[in-house]
């Protein structure tokens, strides 16, 4: 089992995932995430055009977006699709499915909702 610094270690609310066997205990659990890479960021091309034109977000590099001096949102590629990671409210990331058209608009929205727009 990786470290718990290791990036692919997931995190669910607690921290942890619950132990099947004892409610009370929690257990690591790792998922296999990556980055998108420029491929993956190509299919969700339209999607990064409208999130480029939403004022407050800076696109600090391919995929990553900045709202005032915080990292904001970026994508990832999983063997289950794409998933935008979005601080939507407060600290945390909240991590979004945007594989389908549906799912693009409906993270536009969120978007921009959160910043104002």
């Amino acid at each position: 089992m990786p470290p718990l610094t290791d990036p692919r270690v997931s995190r669910r609310r607690c921290g942890f995932e619950p132990d099947s066997h004892r409610d009370h205990a929690c257990r690591p659990t790792l998922t296999v995430v990556r980055h998108a890479s420029p491929a993956d960021l190509e299919r969700i091309s339209d999607l990064l055009a409208k999130l480029r034109s939403t004022d407050g977000l800076v696109e600090r590099t391919p995929g990553v977006f900045y709202r005032r001096s915080r990292a904001f949102l970026h994508f990832h590629e999983d063997p289950t699709g794409m998933f935008a990671d979005v601080r939507l409210a407060g600290d945390d990331f909240t991590r979004l499915r945007v594989t389908s058209r549906s799912q693009q608009a409906s993270l536009l929205r969120q978007v921009r909702r959160a910043v104002g727009e």
